[in-house]
């Protein structure tokens, strides 16, 4: 193996999990009705053109609460053509992706590049590279966030 090819240090934590939701709503109200999930917060992410690295603009609502030593994410698409109004209507709800915090951005999305994974969609919020990369085999969905 090249130096190249060689694994990057594992990512510091798994920053959240996310599910793809109908109505962020009731599915925040139906999980804290189940388990003591919260508090939530929930607000409208609108990646524009100017903000994106790769993908489309596209809104979403987007709710988040600790759970445990994580983050439970549920994502409900509101517009646009995107890779979470694309899951719902294929799949249905549930899990989507999961996200993981790394040191380094700029090696990990060369390390899946160069491994043929391109990113689908990604960009900078609040000052911090975000980014979606299909991997095969396995069939995960991973987030990449900057830490």
């Amino acid at each position: 193996m090249k130096a190249a090819d060689a694994p990057l240090p594992p990512p510091e934590k798994i920053g959240h999990l996310g599910l793809v939701v109908k109505d962020l709503e009731k599915t925040m109200e139906f999980l804290s009705s189940i388990w003591e999930i919260g508090p939530w917060q929930s607000f409208e992410f609108t990646p524009g053109a100017d903000d994106l690295l790769a993908g489309k603009p596209c809104r979403l609502m987007v709710g988040q609460a600790p759970m445990g030593t994580t983050i439970l994410e549920l994502v409900e698409p509101l517009s646009g053509d995107n890779i979470w109004a694309d899951f719902r209507d294929e799949h249905g709800e549930g899990l989507h992706h999961i996200a993981f915090v790394v040191k380094d951005w700029e090696a990990t999305v060369a390390r899946f590049e160069q491994a043929g994974i391109p990113m689908i969609v990604g960009g900078i919020a609040d000052s911090k590279h975000w980014g979606y990369f299909a991997t095969t085999p396995g069939g995960l969905l991973a987030e990449i966030n900057e830490a």
